[in-house]
């Protein structure tokens, strides 16, 4: 019988752990998950610290990186993890009119809010190419646009991860 208590005491505390990452509505907040790894970004004028997943850097050295060409510092874990980060806020709306006009995929958004959208790139076959995420992002006195790399295929597994790595960036 103790063994029972015992067990039910471990699942217990294990679920309320789970579901502490998660406000009522079920959207992830911005705390690191048990497999996440702090990385302070300190590259060109940009300074922030973001959670990247642990158990993807055992096969993929993270590679953070600031492009003067560019203006945007890349991050990136292997093929599946590519966001780029830039210093600027962008307006979603006018971002969700150009995605209705793309000449090449349908569109389809998956999650809206106020500060992000996620959505879905479809050929014109009716193929899932990919999908994308874009945030605005606010860390201190600073606001950043992050998006996924738009040279890069992902699944919706690989925007999840991006999209909690996003929500994880802080000021330092």
């Amino acid at each position: 019988m103790k063994h029972i208590y015992f067990t039910l005491s471990i699942a217990t505390i294990l679920v309320i752990g789970s579901c502490s990452r998660m406000n009522e509505s079920g959207q992830a907040l911005n705390q690191p998950g048990p497999n996440d790894s702090l990385f302070v970004v300190k590259q060109g004028p940009y300074e922030f610290a973001i959670f990247l997943p642990k158990d993807l850097m055992i096969n993929n050295t993270p590679e953070i990186r600031y492009s003067e060409v560019s203006g945007e510092v890349h991050i990136a874990l292997g093929d599946r993890f590519q966001l780029l980060v830039q210093s600027r806020e962008q307006d979603l709306s006018q971002m969700e009119v150009e995605l209705a006009h793309d000449d090449l995929f349908t569109n389809k958004v998956v999650l809206k809010d106020n500060k992000s959208i996620l959505y879905e790139q479809v050929l014109p076959t009716g193929e899932t190419y990919s999908y994308q995420y874009v945030r605005n992002v606010s860390a201190g006195n600073n606001t950043y646009f992050i998006h996924t790399s738009p040279t890069g295929e992902f699944s919706i597994d690989n925007i999840y991860r991006m999209r909690d790595a996003a929500n994880s960036m802080r000021s330092i």
